[in-house]
């Protein structure tokens, strides 16, 4: 859970003034200066400073200095100088970006550094006429290591009166609501990814560094970008952000988060330490310094268990002979999309044995039971092949304890059959099977949620088969006592694996039978007896009660299997974090996002309608819109999946994409992002609630929305100031009380409402510049009378423009009224809706 309280501030021109607490966004000092006595020097105005981290000692971070040139000054002669507060380090070989933002001209200025003070040239291609705002923007600069009220002064060589700007340090600070999540806990295992959620407590920027330390004996990945993954859970950004690795510590940086967003980086490719029992991981960025520990356990080197083996020929030398081996992998497989990092079962054959090249058509990858990752649980994959050993990348994201199969084809056995190993790169210790025979498995059972009343459950069972299952003739009957399946009708919501080759099909439709039962005729290629037969049945509804029952799948013609299964009471999700991109009461095109733990798996199969939801139910007078986009990511695993939700007044129920990897397992962190919603209309202490199919218990998060605010030192600009003028550019720049939103299908929007008889521009596309980080964006403007709205156009900026950034607008071809006297604008954003008003310069 977020809050952002607010403090009131009066400023020196007697302006009352709002603006968020320190412990979420940047500071942000506002000062409204009187005009100078006739003959003294002159002085900016409207100043203000954002920085972007108020921990004491931080480094890396950006100071960004906005202003009102009250003279005129030239490019590549006039200077702008900071005095930063003792202890600060400004940078010597960084960027001082200037940019005249009436114009849009920008550019990096020659800076002189003497101690804590940055005289900065203004670039030549920057010339600032008088009135125009001014932003000055550093990064890379130190905090000073002392926390407390701190003060920097900016003057300019034209407006020479220099203009305190206050702000105040905590104590060093680190980040918070930080969570570990380790795909195997055994030692020794290879191709791991390790998962790590946090909340940034202060802005994150380009040049910021987040270093994770991992424990002594682990090795990290190499590859760089491809190895990690960034994603933002607050605003559904990702990226492939740059990585450092010295011994075991990642430094990792070309991330964007603003002050109080979730944040995962997906390590991929790792190899755990060989030493069991408890390790720790440090996690601290440069913005928030003060180091959090993450304590993980290691169990003793794990193996498969219960493995099958079964070749299509156990004749010593034989050719075109199809092998399959299947077991329970007690830890996940990983595919990270990067086949050198991801997890491998792997078969270590008897000197002589020919294994394909590993090309998708030769080595098929099955998962049995609920997967991990959305998409078939059957397809072909690639493997490596060294001398009588093959490597085979996991197809996709299992679940921990999931009933796994590999099929390879076109082998060629050995002279002499022996015996092979088995292992996973996840569970690294080896079982051996004898090459003289079929190994039989056990029947194995599993559901994605065994909470009472969950809904859009998936049930799987496998059994070997005792005779064949006959294209047309054989039937398959699912049954389990109080469990409601569903009748399916051409959409394949129940699926048949022959894991001895791989080939699958769908089981519908099927007709209702007593007590919850369903029977469907086979329609495939006729089986062989001895085959594993696996059967998954999808939108499953579990009785209200809990306790111990069984999950019978039976065949007219190959047996079956009664398979225990036991269901706990109603389950709720855990450990919910909200964030709102705008907290004030009426606001609309608000991007609400959770991030919580999943009790128990949820399932996107990709096959059937019949898919696992997760419901946001915000408070009473929130109104989402019947339908919308959404974005749903698995923080474990690093899968991101654009989706859609239907709305129902304060509830919105996500459907995870169909077609991304986006299934989760029990204890996965799952974070879902809503756009679009219209926030109650008065100021109160909310609560929200978040429940799924597969944890029906619904789990509470509070939060506070404000009284309706508005941008705050709105500052405007024309190019031309003659009445009647055409083609004048309008520069409003102004500081956002709460963020904008640019990555979902309901964008922000930005409505200006210029003086009556001005003559609008058409629809065009328009300039909008995030100051404080020095971001260009894009946006769309369309006018009705004299009123401009702006919509900000998707992907074209950072997920969102933070909370307290000053943003600045171009309105080009605008015709000025016939008379400008006494005229004014207002200015409003969707996120913070009660208008401004204006003077016009």
């Amino acid at each position: 859970m977020m809050r952002r309280r607010s403090h009131v501030m009066t400023g020196s021109a007697g302006r009352r003034l709002r603006w968020p607490a320190a412990g979420t966004l940047a500071a942000l000092v506002l000062l409204g200066l009187p005009a100078a006595p006739a003959g003294a020097a002159a002085a900016v105005s409207d100043a203000t400073i954002q920085v972007g981290s108020l921990s004491a000692s931080a480094t890396e971070v950006s100071y960004t200095v906005s202003f009102d040139s009250t003279s005129a000054m030239t490019g590549g002669t006039s200077t702008v100088t900071l005095a930063a507060p003792s202890g600060t380090k400004l940078p010597t070989a960084a960027c001082y970006q200037v940019s005249d933002d009436a114009t849009g001209a920008l550019g990096c200025g020659a800076v002189t550094v003497t101690g804590t003070t940055a005289k900065i040239t203004l670039p030549s291609a920057v010339s600032v006429a008088a009135g125009d705002p001014v932003t000055v923007l550093v990064g890379d600069v130190g905090n000073p290591t002392s926390a407390g009220a701190k003060t920097l002064k900016v003057s300019t060589s034209a407006d020479t009166t220099a203009v305190s700007l206050k702000y105040t340090l905590a104590a060093e600070r680190s980040v918070s609501d930080a969570r570990l999540q380790v795909s195997s806990s055994s030692a020794s295992a290879a191709g791991v990814s390790y998962s790590v959620t946090f909340r940034s407590v202060d802005r994150l920027s380009r040049s910021s560094q987040v270093t994770v330390k991992f424990a002594a004996g682990t090795t990290l990945a190499s590859g760089g970008c491809s190895q990690v993954n960034f994603v933002n859970d607050t605003n559904g950004t990702t990226g492939c952000p740059a990585v450092a690795n010295s011994g075991t510590t990642a430094t990792v940086s070309s991330l964007l988060a603003n002050p109080g967003d979730m944040v995962t980086i997906v390590f991929y490719g790792m190899t755990s330490p060989s030493s069991t029992g408890s390790h720790d991981v440090t996690l601290k960025t440069t913005s928030d310094a003060k180091a959090v520990t993450l304590a993980y356990s290691l169990q003793a080197k794990r193996s498969v268990s219960d493995p099958f083996l079964q070749l299509s020929s156990y004749t010593a030398g034989a050719s075109g002979v199809n092998w399959s081996i299947g077991f329970i992998a007690p830890d996940r497989l990983t595919d990270s999309g990067a086949g050198s990092s991801s997890s491998t079962v792997i078969i270590k054959a008897p000197t002589g044995t020919v294994f394909p090249a590993g090309g998708c058509s030769e080595c098929f990858f099955i998962d049995a039971s609920p997967a991990g990752s959305q998409g078939p649980e059957n397809g072909c994959t690639s493997a490596a092949v060294t001398g009588s050993t093959v490597a085979i990348t996991a197809g996709f994201d299992t679940n921990p304890g999931n009933t796994v199969f590999v099929v390879i084809k076109g082998v060629k056995n050995p002279a002499t059959m022996s015996s092979v190993s088995v292992s996973t790169s996840a569970d690294p210790g080896t079982v051996s099977l004898a090459l003289t025979g079929q190994t039989k498995m056990s029947a194995t059972s599993q559901i994605s949620s065994t909470s009472a009343s969950a809904t859009e459950v998936t049930y799987a069972g496998t059994f070997q088969s005792t005779g064949p299952l006959t294209d047309g003739t054989s039937t398959v009957t699912l049954s389990s006592a109080d469990v409601a399946f569903p009748v399916c009708s051409a959409s394949a919501q129940y699926t048949l694996i022959d894991d001895t080759t791989g080939a699958v099909w769908g089981l519908c439709p099927v007709s209702a039978g007593p007590n919850g039962s369903v029977t469907a005729t086979y329609n495939g290629t006729t089986t062989t007896a001895g085959d594993e037969i696996s059967v998954l049945a999808y939108g499953v509804t579990n009785p209200a009660g809990s306790g111990s029952g069984t999950f019978s799948v039976t065949t007219s013609s190959a047996g079956g299997a009664s398979l225990p299964i036991d269901l706990t009471a109603k389950t709720s999700a855990g450990s919910p974090v909200l964030n709102l991109a705008s907290y004030s009461a009426a606001a609309s095109d608000v991007a609400y996002s959770a991030t919580f733990t999943a009790a128990n798996g949820f399932m996107v199969s990709g096959a059937g309608d019949e898919f696992s939801t997760i419901a946001l139910k915000a408070a009473a007078g929130t109104t989402f819109p019947a339908s919308g986009y959404a974005t749903v990511i698995n923080d474990a695993t690093g899968a991101v999946g654009g989706s859609s939700f239907t709305g129902s007044g304060a509830t919105a129920t996500v459907l995870p994409g169909s077609g991304g990897f986006l299934g989760a397992g029990p204890g996965d962190e799952i974070s879902v992002i809503v756009f679009g919603a219209a926030n109650a209309s008065s100021a109160d202490a909310d609560t929200a609630s978040i429940s799924t199919t597969s944890d029906p218990g619904a789990v509470s998060a509070a939060y506070t929305l404000t009284a309706e605010t508005s941008v705050a030192d709105d500052i405007v600009q024309l190019s031309s100031r003659t009445a009647g003028a055409s083609g004048v550019t309008y520069s409003f720049t102004f500081r956002t009380t709460n963020a904008l939103v640019t990555s979902g299908n309901s964008d922000s929007t930005i409505t200006v409402k210029l003086p009556a008889g001005t003559g609008m521009p058409p629809t065009e596309d328009v300039g909008v510049t995030d100051d404080t980080i020095g971001q260009g964006c894009g946006g769309v403007s369309s006018s009705s009378g004299t009123t401009a709205t702006v919509v900000l156009s998707t992907g074209s900026c950072p997920g969102e423009l933070g909370a307290g950034d000053v943003v600045t607008l171009n309105l080009t071809g605008v015709t000025n009224a016939s008379s400008l006297s006494g005229a004014s604008i207002t200015l409003s954003t969707s996120s913070d809706p009660a208008a401004v008003t204006t003077a016009l310069p």
